[in-house]
């Protein structure tokens, strides 16, 4: 779980900035999904209001599954930074956080270490389940949009970009007012053009481009239909 500013980032952020060489656990393959702490609190808050009996164990997850090492190169990449990563032996941790446990408040225990050599990661059928039962008996609540766009993220994180397309679409068409309009189009562009539709998709990223300004999506918009070697207007095209 991630939220602005926390524990997890800045220190990671910190040692990115800080050293020549960014060491990583093992070959950095360890698969996590974070999740955004004000979406865990949301969630909460709609198990503790539904009328039905809740479940006895509930899967919170991101849309995403990272690597370690992407999710280390995403973080600094969103920070304007290209580190240089260096693969360490789980090993030579074991080693640190042993060391390390003798200090009154260690950096690092070798029970993180060993977190960090297991996979933590959601289950995406059943968090598809999940997402489409809530959007059965819930559809007119304030995080229905926020189902319908995940539907979305784990076709998308599949591979399954028909299937994304159209569950993007069901955001776009159904949630005008959602906050997650911004990331369904950009994903539903990026979608149309894995599908070998160019034009299509091109057309969505102009859309982006020209709907959500200043945002992290009109970056990567932009970004995408520079790499195309396409302008990011239909008008400047002409």
């Amino acid at each position: 779980m991630f939220a602005q500013d926390d524990g997890f980032l800045t220190t990671i952020l910190k040692l990115l900035r800080t050293l020549p060489a960014y060491p990583i656990f093992g070959n950095g393959r360890t698969r996590l999904q974070p999740v955004y702490a004000d979406d865990v609190a949301a969630a909460i808050t709609q198990v503790l209001r539904q009328s039905k009996k809740p479940n006895s164990v509930y899967e919170l997850a991101g849309p995403r599954v990272y690597s370690y090492e992407e999710l280390v190169r995403t973080i600094a990449h969103t920070a304007g930074l290209r580190p240089v990563l260096m693969r360490t032996p789980f090993a030579f941790w074991d080693a640190f956080a042993g060391l390390a446990e003798i200090l009154p408040r260690p950096p690092l225990t070798r029970n993180q270490v060993e977190l960090m050599q297991i996979d933590t990661t959601a289950c995406r059928d059943l968090a598809r389940s999940e997402f489409q039962d809530y959007l059965k008996f819930y559809s007119t609540t304030d995080l229905a949009s926020n189902a319908q766009f995940y539907l979305g993220e784990i076709a998308y994180s599949q591979r399954q970009y028909d299937a994304a397309v159209v569950e993007y679409d069901k955001m776009l068409t159904n949630y005008p007012k959602s906050f997650k309009l911004a990331p369904a189009r950009l994903k539903k562009g990026m979608s149309l053009l894995e599908l070998g539709q160019k034009n299509t998709g091109i057309r969505e990223l102009r859309e982006v481009v020209k709907r959500y300004p200043g945002t992290e999506e009109e970056r990567r918009a932009r970004a995408k239909l520079k790499e195309l070697g396409v302008t990011t207007s239909a008008v400047a095209a002409q």
